[in-house]
């Protein structure tokens, strides 16, 4: 991995900004940015609810029941949550720009871009694997490089080839903090699941977990929802961090900021 490298302003690349930013976001616009974190959250587990009940006791066809729920949960995921994050990128630039990104302009950015994040979804996720298979540690090296090609394609209008190489420019010199960024915010999505798998067990003891109750229901909804707006607000806050320390403040930041 790169060493860390010095900014335009002599700055380093700050981890507490990142997170400073992502939750200032989410503060500042909460209706567009946990909307859209619904959209990225109902559709799943939906499906997984529809799957512990196709899979209940006195289903002949458990197998085949968990198979088909279980594709239509990996497709629903990937699409929602591509748009979730498409959307949550336009949201977060226009905080940092000091500007306020509608439900419905958030949306239309993850929408208009849907292709290209198809495509560097699939790309990056094979590479990965790919490194994942060859001792882990090269997988972890591009995710550190690929991190930022999403936001890259919603904000810059980037192809899925350009997109990646704009986020392995972008992560060159930081990528040490940036695994630290991503450790930082494993260990909290960690932290919320396990605080909605303690409510179940409270609930329903550890034998009823899984059970499909509309509790069930809520627990994961809000844990889910936490989890993804704040993974795809870090992403985007990390983009937008990496930009401004490579690149300097953008002219509309600077605008806001003489205004």
């Amino acid at each position: 991995m790169a060493s860390i490298a010095q900014g335009l302003d002599g700055r380093s690349m700050s981890i507490g900004r990142v997170f400073g930013r992502a939750f200032g976001v989410m503060g500042d616009n909460p209706v567009a940015i946990f909307g859209i974190g619904m959209i990225a959250t109902l559709p799943q587990v939906a499906l997984a609810y529809a799957a512990l009940n196709l899979a209940g006791p006195g289903n002949v066809d458990e197998t085949g029941a968990i198979i088909v729920s279980s594709i239509g949960v990996g497709l629903g995921s990937i699409v929602c949550l591509l748009l979730g994050q498409g959307a949550l990128v336009r949201a977060t630039v226009a905080y940092s720009e000091g500007g306020r990104a509608s439900f419905g302009e958030s949306v239309k950015a993850g929408l208009l871009r849907m292709l290209p994040l198809l495509g560097v979804l699939i790309l990056t996720t094979i590479g990965m694997m790919m490194g994942f298979l060859l001792l882990l540690v090269p997988g972890v090296i591009l995710f550190l490089m690929w991190s930022v090609a999403i936001p890259a394609v919603v904000e810059e209008k980037q192809g899925v080839f350009a997109a990646i190489g704009r986020s392995r420019s972008l992560t060159r010199g930081a990528r040490w903090k940036i695994f630290a960024l991503a450790l930082v915010a494993v260990v909290l999505l960690t932290l919320l699941s396990a605080l909605g798998t303690g409510l179940l067990a409270a609930l329903y003891g550890l034998e009823g977990m899984d059970r499909p109750t509309i509790a069930w229901a809520i627990v994961n909804v809000v844990t889910s929802l936490a989890s993804t707006v704040i993974w795809c607000t870090v992403i985007s806050a990390l983009f937008v961090e990496l930009r401004e320390w490579k690149e300097g403040a953008s002219a509309d930041t600077l605008q806001q900021i003489f205004a």
